[in-house]
């Protein structure tokens, strides 16, 4: 007797229905392990304090959880919310599509020591300035920006990287809450990315200011008592709370609205629209960083020296730190890309590989989110995000935890 095996009796065919069972298999057991983590992808968490959202926010790195506020008086007190943008996309578009009649009073805050994209908030009275065009300086004001960014960050870029750069301040979102009594705008460049606001808040005093002193003096405006500059230069703090589009404040019905050009009967009509995509509120966000804006350079500025890193990544150098031993080292840590980028495309091609698999429900694929680099040890160690979390210790991918 001779025995035939089924691959030889069925052919490739047996073969290809094998391994469709073993892919199904496969995703439906991921399917399962992802049922409690897509419930907390869409879940928005609540505090009464800043320290405790932000603590709740980075306990898991690759959750991808952000921090939001919202203005609960006129006295300022906030409640934050923590939760990843899907989830706060579909939460406050309910908020600005109510029936109620009630405005969304909502905020981001800008954290400390993390990217962000280039921010301007521009007023005035206008009660105290009346002769003053202030949609016409605010078209001078952006004007001037873009010059300087070009002047400034250029030279460090090659051919490639400045056409591309040259293209992306020419981006930029106006945000309009004027009033009868008060001019007030928002100006956002959705493709520049600081490596945070505060090195942001080096720049427009060192650069944009000064510029804006050689254009014109229009841009020093009366403030009942004094001048005060069109630039409102204390929204480049620490943790700052960042109105968004469709929100007022507190107690006023001045609502951010988007102010754009349309073309009627073959005339440009400037307007301010209510109603905005996703993609448009996404792109407004100062502190929303897409894949697209980090191909852009990652722009930092200390006052007496400039840097540009063309592959988004950004090196800081840290504090010392404190080891388990008792002894101090230190390191150095960034964002998306380290200077070790054989390592780096290494560990990319693992985590996509091994990464979750679940087309209906996970769409984040895997990504690097900061490396830290210590030299001492010359050891690198990569926190990452998205759906790869798979951790040695348990032989398989975490619900929620991130991963080093």
């Amino acid at each position: 007797d001779c025995a035939m095996r089924s691959k030889s009796f069925y052919g490739n065919q047996y073969e290809d229905c094998e391994q469709a069972k073993v892919e199904s298999e496969f995703k439906r057991k991921h399917r399962e392990r992802l049922k409690e983590l897509n419930k907390d992808i869409w879940s928005v968490r609540r505090f009464g304090t800043l320290r405790d959202a932000c603590i709740y926010s980075d306990s898991s790195p690759s959750a991808c959880r952000t921090v939001f506020a919202r203005e609960l008086d006129s006295n300022g007190r906030r409640e934050f919310l923590v939760c990843t943008y899907r989830a706060f996309c579909k939460f406050y578009s309910q908020c600005v599509h109510s029936s109620n009649g009630i405005l969304p009073h909502y905020y981001e805050v800008i954290r400390e020591q993390h990217p962000c994209k280039l921010y301007f908030d521009i007023e005035f009275s206008i009660e105290s300035n009346p002769n003053l065009n202030g949609n016409s300086l605010s078209k001078k004001l952006i004007q001037i920006v873009q010059h300087s960014l070009r002047s400034t960050y250029s030279q460090h870029l090659t051919s490639n990287s400045k056409a591309h750069f040259n293209q992306a301040v020419q981006k930029v979102f106006i945000l309009d809450s004027c009033s009868s009594i008060k001019f007030s705008q928002h100006l956002i460049f959705p493709h520049i990315l600081f490596t945070d606001n505060q090195t942001m808040q080096f720049f427009v005093h060192n650069v944009i200011i000064p510029n804006c002193a050689l254009e014109s003096n229009e841009f020093l405006v009366n403030n009942q008592t004094e001048l005060n500059h069109f630039i409102d230069a204390s929204v480049y703090s620490k943790n700052r709370c960042w109105r968004m589009l469709g929100s007022s404040k507190f107690g006023k019905d001045s609502v951010l609205k988007l102010r754009i050009q349309e073309h009627k009967n073959g005339e440009t009509v400037v307007c301010n629209r209510e109603i905005f995509t996703e993609n448009e509120f996404l792109d407004t966000l100062v502190c929303y960083i897409s894949d697209h804006v980090l191909d852009t350079p990652l722009l930092s500025y200390s006052g007496q020296s400039k840097s540009v890193t063309v592959d988004g990544r950004l090196v800081k150098r840290a504090k010392l730190e404190r080891a388990a031993g008792g002894e101090e080292f230190e390191y150095e840590y960034g964002w998306k890309s380290s200077p070790f980028i054989e390592v780096d495309e290494f560990i990319k091609k693992l985590i996509n590989l091994n990464r979750i698999v679940d087309e209906d429900r996970y769409s984040i694929p895997p990504r690097i989110d900061r490396w830290k680099y210590i030299s001492s040890e010359n050891r690198i160690v990569y926190s990452i995000g998205g759906s790869y979390r798979y951790c040695g210790n348990i032989q398989r991918h975490h619900k929620s935890n991130g991963i080093l």
